[in-house]
């Protein structure tokens, strides 16, 4: 059972390594996942939801001019392992998460955990205004529940990324 999984994460990491090496030069983080939930390549931990991130930031990479990409606003960012793969690949960009309660709050726990600066709901909710050009100057990431959506103002982002959010309706 586990070897096939294995076996799928190193399918999907060799064709990674064949269209954008760079891409293989960050990993997973083992933080929540037991051992059997995650593949070791090269002292790296790969899971399959990781990797399919790579493949969508292989896209985005193909698509774009993704070195001037410097602020990224994802709506509905799940638990923020998109986020984390796109800081890990470039320390310049700065990532704004708009989602709902409570998956902004597992984004925030998650992303402060793998060791990025996250200006959080207890940040937001301690001020009226928000100025995001000088959040980011002291934040990787922040996390914005969908009420405060007016905060943004006229702040202009790079990129905008919706991938999963509302596939149901």
């Amino acid at each position: 059972h586990q070897n096939f999984f294995d076996e799928l994460i190193f399918q999907k990491y060799n064709l990674i390594k064949r269209l954008d090496k760079e891409l293989t030069e960050i990993s997973d983080s083992n933080f929540g996942l037991e051992k059997n939930n995650f593949t070791l390549i090269d002292n790296k931990i790969y899971t399959s939801k990781f990797s399919d991130h790579l493949l969508f930031i292989y896209q985005i990479k193909k698509n774009t001019e993704f070195e001037s990409i410097n602020y990224i606003l994802e709506l509905g960012a799940g638990i923020g392992l998109l986020a984390s793969a796109f800081l890990k690949l470039n320390k310049k960009i700065k990532y704004l998460i708009v989602d709902i309660p409570p998956t902004i709050f597992f984004s925030e726990y998650y992303l402060k955990n793998l060791g990025f600066k996250v200006f959080g709901y207890e940040e937001i909710s301690k001020i009226n205004v928000l100025d995001i050009k000088k959040i980011f100057e002291d934040y990787d990431v922040i996390c914005l529940p969908s009420w405060k959506l007016h905060h943004l103002n006229n702040f202009k982002f790079d990129l905008f990324i919706n991938i999963y959010s509302f596939q149901e309706m």
